[in-house]
């Protein structure tokens, strides 16, 4: 997995690309403590759509940055997830935990 990170004025956009899985844990690891250490205030646009696969490691990062986010009164989107992660992230429900949504744009625009 790779990432870029772009900082905006609303927050920080993050471009993924690859999978995000126990092989890619080092850079699961590293985007983690970026996310976590940043400005408490700053909101973040995981754009998902090039990430190809996510596995329960993936999903448990997830799961540990939206609780982070939710105790910092901070915002967390996924946005454009292609149908195979979409379908993963619906399985484990993090649907009904985490604001997905159809594109990066769409994402800004509740922010």
């Amino acid at each position: 997995m790779r990432f870029e990170i772009e900082k905006q004025p609303w927050g920080t956009l993050v471009r993924l690309n690859g999978g995000m899985d126990a092989l890619h844990l080092s850079v699961v690891d590293e985007l983690d403590a970026i996310l976590l250490l940043q400005d408490t205030g700053a909101n973040v646009v995981l754009d998902f759509a090039h990430l190809t696969f996510i596995d329960s490691t993936g999903l448990g990062r997830l799961v540990n940055l939206v609780n982070n986010f939710r105790e910092n009164n901070r915002k967390l989107f996924v946005a454009a997830p292609g149908e195979s992660v979409l379908r993963v992230l619906r399985l484990a429900r993090m649907d009904q935990v985490l604001s997905i949504t159809e594109s990066v744009e769409s994402a800004i625009s509740q922010i």
